[in-house]
């Protein structure tokens, strides 16, 4: 297979990851929490959000990416750079278009006005990328090890 194939590969792995992160934040949304658990916060509640969301992020995006990039780096032996970009040109782009075409919005450039809560997000979905290629390029070289 040649490296165009294993990039194409690798964007479809990522629209999939998105797909399958989208899915999972509707079900984590749905999910009732009990106002005792606001009631921690009193002196700022805005910190029970933020960590709410960090939690629902982590899980519904960052397992999912995980998986992708530990995937896309064992399977397919895609080189870190092309990976990482690929699978993160996939996942963006499902997640602008398919949540455009879903809802039935105009599209619209997310990193137009880029605020914080937007760059935790994107910097979740890079680290998260970037430990599961870094935990399959160490698999893939252990398993080498133990085969020579």
């Amino acid at each position: 297979m040649n490296v165009y194939s294993k990039i194409f590969l690798a964007a479809i792995a990522g629209a999939l990851a998105s797909a399958i992160s989208m899915t999972l934040m509707g079900y984590l949304a749905a999910v009732t929490i009990p106002k005792e658990f606001f009631s921690w916060f009193q002196q700022s509640p805005n910190l029970g959000f933020v960590l709410l969301t960090s939690v629902q992020q982590i899980l519904a995006y960052g397992l999912p990416l995980l998986a992708a990039g530990y995937l896309v780096v064992k399977r397919l032996s895609l080189a870190t750079g092309p990976a990482l970009l690929s699978l993160l040109a996939g996942f963006w782009l499902y997640t602008i278009v398919g949540t455009a075409l879903i809802y039935q919005a105009p599209l619209q450039n997310p990193f137009a006005a880029l605020s914080l809560p937007m760059v935790i997000m994107l910097t979740i979905h890079i680290l998260f990328l970037a430990a599961g290629i870094a935990l399959g390029k160490r698999y893939s070289q252990r398993i080498s090890a133990e085969n020579a």
